[in-house]
């Protein structure tokens, strides 16, 4: 090429620099793809060539491959075999490609004076000349961009390649704008999608707080109300019935309290089973008369229908199992309007080698549930409909505990239902075959066991509940001492470690609590021997595991079972 006309082409190649940075610079969020085109239209029609392309590195199957996304092609390149887009190769195919490539090197040669593997797999679209740039973005190899010629065998200058370099590098910036504007998208549609979700759980939960505080509210207003009759009179029938609707409010309130515990353990993934050896048909019965009174109050209709083909011992939680049961009969008898049919079935689901899959069925003939609100029957805080909540009452966890426990126990729960015409939930369980049929019946006290003779250390900071055990320990004839903190337990044993037979300890105490002041006694060295026994509110797993720890001997619950008390002292003091 004569001198004048090289001048001449530098000049053509460096406008077609400047034409394809302003259609590559300036395009743009929405024009990208257009844009792209364009500058390789601007390459490929200054350099008369027939092909230009785009490929994009792309995982397949666990392996690297080239994959061709974008070209332009002349009007011979539009004649020759097609290279048709979304064409792949393996880098693992092309020797030495990726190592050349990550040194920024390129290709530029005929056709014929590549290896022959290369040769063939591009000679067989009809090229004569070709050269390969790798594309980075952000230091990481992308791809790469190629020109092709179909007529003639060709090495391009030197000057063509700083074009070709510089084009390159802003098809880059192409895909780094296209690519950081996908992630702002990405990123705002997942902001979007997080603050709905918030919304919707602090509206969930909003409506949560304020049915839960009337649902407690109005059992402690008729504990209050009922207390203050009691109190100002001196009517022996008064008095009973006013401590009888204290007591049935009492259990409600504490039943709320306990649906409120559950959720947290389900929440925190802490909820656990516990499991003993249980008779089916004593579990049926407790059932039964527990609900006996609010079927009888709405003129129930009310059967029973146990499979006479089932055993009658279990390895299960009879008490997680009942809590089921009960949720279901409890809204079965709710939304079912006066003198309605109410049926509880048991059957066989299935049965293995060492389990039992039993299904439990609650039918009722109330005012059932629409298709579209069926969805989130078993959802966390969800009740179906504002209105039935101030009608029918209920704080919404106890179908989504029930569910939670129902998959503790290897099952699933469902419901089928129609609006206006009634419900059926059914679920499963799986059962152990017991190892010990014969159960461990646990005992019933008609009257106080007694231990003349014995002391018990009482170690409870509130009055009230000194108060409740103190009264329970006296049918008992024991000795009862009292310490209103830790500190002054662990004193009363440190000046007399062989007074006390028992310990009973509770734990939040103030200057010291029950942990501290259990660890502290078995420091001593002389009360390996000293049963200690935490009366506590806190009844989680983790709560009675640390109490083993600090080296308590056991552990009764709050509110205090009469059954309970006795038990440890039957247990500790015999």
């Amino acid at each position: 090429m004569e001198r004048m006309d090289l001048h001449k082409y530098r000049e053509q190649l460096l406008r077609a620099v400047s034409r394809a940075a302003e259609a590559l610079l300036t395009a743009n969020e929405g024009d990208a793809l257009e844009a792209v085109m364009k500058g390789m239209e601007i390459v490929g029609e200054c350099l008369s060539v027939d092909r230009v392309q785009i490929w994009r590195n792309e995982m397949v199957n666990n392996d690297l491959h080239f994959v061709m996304r974008y070209e332009w092609l002349s009007e011979l390149g539009k004649k020759r075999i097609e290279v048709p887009l979304g064409l792949s190769g393996s880098y693992s195919d092309r020797n030495g490609w990726v190592e050349r490539f990550l040194r920024k090197e390129y290709i530029n040669s005929p056709i014929s004076k590549l290896p022959p593997d290369e040769a063939a797999f591009l000679g067989y679209y009809e090229m004569k000349s070709i050269v390969i740039l790798p594309l980075f973005l952000n230091e990481e190899f992308i791809g790469f961009f190629s020109v092709d010629d179909c007529e003639r065998e060709r090495h391009f200058c030197d000057d063509e390649m700083e074009m070709m370099a510089s084009t390159g590098l802003m098809f880059a910036s192409v895909f780094l704008r296209s690519h950081q504007t996908e992630v702002i998208s990405d990123t705002q549609k997942q902001l979007e999608e997080a603050l709905q979700q918030a919304l919707s759980a602090s509206r969930a939960k909003g409506n949560f707080l304020s049915t839960i505080s009337h649902e407690m509210r109005t059992p402690m207003n008729a504990i209050i109300g009922m207390t203050d009759i009691a109190r100002a009179s001196d009517d022996p029938a008064t008095i009973s019935e006013s401590l009888g609707k204290i007591s049935e409010a009492s259990h409600h309130l504490l039943g709320i309290i306990n649906s409120v515990l559950d959720m947290s353990e389900i929440e925190a993934d802490r909820m656990e089973l516990n499991i003993a050896t249980f008779s089916l048909k004593e579990m049926m019965d407790k059932i039964i008369a527990f609900n006996k009174l609010k079927l009888e109050e709405k003129n129930h209709r009310f059967t029973v229908n146990v499979d006479k083909n089932l055993p009658n011992m279990y390895e299960g939680d009879a008490q997680r199992l009942t809590q089921i049961i009960t949720n279901l009969l409890s809204n079965a008898i709710i939304y079912t309007p006066q003198n309605g049919c109410i049926k509880l079935s048991v059957m066989s689901e299935n049965e293995g080698k060492d389990f039992y899959e039993l299904r439990f069925e609650v039918s009722d003939t109330g005012i059932g549930i629409s298709d579209e609100k069926r969805d989130r029957l078993f959802e966390m805080f969800e009740q179906l409909d504002g209105s039935i909540a101030r009608k029918y009452g209920g704080t919404g966890l106890g179908l989504a505990i029930a569910k939670r426990l129902v998959e503790l126990m290897d099952g699933k729960i469902d419901v089928k239902s129609n609006a206006d015409i009634g419900s059926t939930f059914y679920f499963t369980v799986k059962l152990k075959r017991p190892s010990n049929p014969k159960r461990l019946t646990k005992k019933v006290y008609t009257t106080p066991p007694s231990f003349p003779g014995k002391r018990v250390l009482l170690v409870e900071d509130i009055e009230i509940n000194r108060d409740i055990m103190m009264a329970q320990l006296k049918e008992t004839n024991v000795t009862v001492d009292i310490a209103v903190n830790g500190r002054e337990a662990l004193s009363a044993v440190s000046k007399n470690p062989d007074l006390y037979d028992l310990v009973l300890m509770d734990i939040q105490m103030p200057e010291m609590d029950g942990l501290e002041a259990t660890r502290r006694i078995r420091a001593l060295g002389t009360t390996e021997k000293l049963p200690v026994v935490a009366v506590t509110a806190n009844v989680f797993t983790d709560d009675v595991e640390q109490c083993m720890a600090a080296g308590m001997n056991g552990h009764i619950g709050k509110p205090v079972d009469f059954n309970s008390v006795y038990d440890t002292l039957n247990k500790y003091l015999r």
